[in-house]
C-alpha cells in the first residue's frame, strides 16, 4: 500500500511538473506572428528577451514555469520595432494609403509594418513573433488584421526584449 501511494505521488508530481523555466509567458489571446504564413498562436514563452516557444495556450502553460505571466484576456499581440515610437500612426497611414498612394488591406498593412519592414532594413531579429526572434511586441484590444479595424485603436502595453517599455 505504501508503495502504491509513493508511485501515485511520483506520478502526480511528474504530471504537474513543468519541464522548462521562462522569464515571461504570454497567453490567453491571439498572437499575430506576421510571418509569411501569417500564423497566429495562443501563447508564447520568452527567455532573455527572445521568443523560445509559441503554440497552443495549454501546451505552453504546461511546459513552462515563468517568473511572470501575462494573461491577455483575449487581447491581441503584434510585433513592433524597438525604436518605433507610434506604431498606431504608421499602421493608420498605411491603411489610408498615405505612403504608396494606394490603399492596402489591413493584413497587408500589418505585414508592411512588421515582417516586410524588417526585410527592407535587413533586421533579422525583429519584425515577426517567432522562435529565435526578439520579444518586441505590443498588446491591443483591436484586431488589426481585420479590414473593419479603425485607426482609433489603442495600444495597452509595449514590450521590448520581453520587458515592458515605459
Amino acid at each position: 500500500m505504501i508503495r502504491l501511494i509513493f508511485l501515485l505521488t511520483v506520478f502526480l508530481y511528474a504530471c504537474g511538473h513543468k519541464s522548462e523555466n521562462a522569464d515571461l509567458v504570454v497567453h490567453n489571446g491571439k498572437i499575430f506572428s506576421c510571418n509569411p504564413g501569417f500564423e497566429t498562436y495562443q501563447a508564447m514563452a520568452i527567455i532573455d528577451g527572445k521568443i523560445v516557444d509559441v503554440g497552443p495556450e495549454r501546451e505552453i502553460l504546461n511546459k513552462y514555469a515563468a517568473i511572470k505571466y501575462i494573461d491577455l484576456a483575449k487581447s491581441n499581440v503584434y510585433p513592433v520595432f524597438p525604436n518605433e515610437e507610434n506604431p498606431e500612426q504608421v499602421y493608420c497611414k498605411l491603411i489610408n494609403g498615405a505612403f504608396d498612394g494606394f490603399e492596402m488591406t489591413a493584413k497587408d498593412a500589418l505585414l508592411e509594418c512588421t515582417s516586410f519592414a524588417a526585410l527592407d532594413f535587413g533586421i533579422d531579429s525583429s519584425g515577426t513573433l517567432e522562435v529565435g526572434k526578439s520579444a518586441n511586441f505590443f498588446i491591443s484590444d483591436s484586431d488589426l488584421s481585420s479590414d473593419q479595424s479603425s485607426c482609433s485603436f489603442r495600444i495597452n502595453e509595449t514590450y521590448i526584449n520581453g520587458k515592458i517599455k515605459n
